[in-house]
């Protein structure tokens, strides 16, 4: 019963580990990441919510902060 416990308490932290931010362009649109965007080429890229890549070029990010 014991290592259940500890597999479903590591499988929780693991889970929370990850943080969302929040990207905004200089047209003072805001964009949510799930996960931390990263440079590639003069882009931005990041994986959205529904898993999908998304690209934005760096001349049209303001700020990228963690929520």
């Amino acid at each position: 019963m014991k290592p259940i416990l500890v597999l479903s308490l590591a499988a929780m932290l693991l889970a929370g580990c990850q943080s969302t931010y929040l990207i905004t362009l200089n047209s003072g649109t805001k964009l949510v990441s799930p996960g931390k965007p990263k440079l590639v080429g003069g882009n931005y890229v990041y994986k959205d919510a529904k898993g999908q890549e998304v690209k934005i070029s760096s001349s049209k990010v303001k700020l990228i902060e963690r929520k």
